[in-house]
């Protein structure tokens, strides 16, 4: 029987996935069972690559254990996936759709939605998918959650007004469906607005089951300059990851805006450098938020947020100019022709507001993960 030690080092363990490449003579469920407790986990193949994958539910700080791994026939719910013609990719929970990953080509750049979540039919504002009456309609481009930037080689990428640029999926290049987690990637082109390719960009999106009390998302995003040096401009008019709040949740109707280092409301938050931000409000009787993540392996660490009253907040590496008020500042970043960069974020969306949703833990299971080691 295989036996893994997890240490969890100085940081307490909460809702934390963690991934162990490990070349296992099975595939499916498993059960982690030591003193601490029991977790859920898996053994799978993902890309040609196997691995081990549990989810952590929770670890004291500087505590450490002994797990055997033993298979389950345990029923779970997994999480799948459905091609929709070329329209979308709908993600189920078992039998329940969660959301859709928009990929048609008529829309300027794939998105997703919804975001439901406690009972709530989407945190994310549904305008302009769908028109529900009360919700807010400025800003037709903010597409509940998506990428996209304002100045690629000069081709706004960021809005839908006249001229703008083509974020397109070509196909997807991998499903992985799974018990804990399911992951899908997809080739994307960049183009101008005669669809003349500026770049390429392999996207990939993991769901994690994360149980009822929270929603867990990783982000990652390789751009590859195929065509030329490619210039990102700086500018304050994008988002490698963004999110627009459902309206109810807008920060001039009560909600807030946090950062890592203690800062409160626009004011305080928009444009500032910080490892994370979190937007929390009420919805329907319920407090809900989401907090994004950056990873200290992004390109200008840690990011700015452009976060606004109005329910944006998006993950901006390289708009320094635009949020410091200094035009002799120059953030624009220059992707060789022939080489990449790699982005990635976290996303969680949590009950309650900032503080019950404990994202310092969060962070730290992201990027300081616990030490997993095989016992022979």
């Amino acid at each position: 029987m295989l036996k893994i030690k997890i240490s969890a080092g100085p940081h307490k363990r909460i809702t934390c996935p963690v991934i162990v490449p490990l070349n296992l003579d099975y595939q499916g469920p498993v059960k982690l069972k030591g003193n601490t407790g029991e977790f859920n986990g898996e053994a799978k193949k993902t890309g040609g690559r196997n691995s081990l994958i549990f989810m952590i539910d929770s670890l004291a700080a500087g505590s450490e254990d002994i797990f055997a791994v033993e298979k389950t026939a345990e029923e779970r719910e997994k999480i799948t996936f459905k091609e929709v013609g070329s329209e979308k990719l709908e993600v189920y929970r078992g039998k329940t759709l969660f959301t859709n990953y928009w990929c048609d080509s008529k829309f300027s750049k794939p998105f997703i939605h919804p975001a439901p979540f406690a009972g709530l039919s989407s945190v994310t504002r549904n305008f302009p998918m769908i028109n529900i009456s009360g919700e807010s309609t400025d800003h037709k481009h903010h597409r509940s959650i998506w990428t996209a930037w304002g100045d690629v080689n000069g081709v706004d990428c960021w809005s839908e007004e006249e001229g703008h640029g083509w974020i397109t999926q070509k196909y997807f290049t991998l499903f992985s469906e799974g018990y804990t987690s399911a992951s899908f990637s997809a080739l994307n082109h960049w183009t101008d607005k005669n669809k003349k390719k500026l770049l390429e960009e392999d996207r990939s999106v993991t769901i994690y089951n994360a149980g009822e009390d929270a929603c867990l998302l990783d982000f990652e995003s390789k751009y590859f300059a195929s065509e030329s040096d490619v210039v990102f401009g700086d500018t304050k008019e994008g988002g490698l990851l963004c999110v627009r709040m459902a309206t109810p949740l807008e920060g001039d109707k009560g909600s807030s805006i946090a950062n890592a280092y203690g800062a409160r409301g626009e004011e305080e938050c928009w444009g500032k450098k910080a490892p994370w931000c979190d937007y929390s409000g009420t919805m329907a009787g319920k407090r809900v938020g989401i907090t994004l993540f950056d990873s200290p392996n992004n390109p200008g660490y840690p990011v700015h947020w452009h976060a606004r009253n109005y329910g944006l907040f998006a993950a901006n590496p390289f708009g320094v100019s635009g949020f410091t008020g200094n035009r002799q500042l120059n953030g624009s970043y220059t992707l060789k022709k022939g080489n990449e960069m790699i982005f990635g974020y976290r996303m969680l969306i949590h009950k309650g507001g900032v503080e019950d949703a404990a994202p310092e833990i969060h962070f730290n299971n992201y990027v300081n993960p616990p030490k997993v080691s095989i016992i022979l």
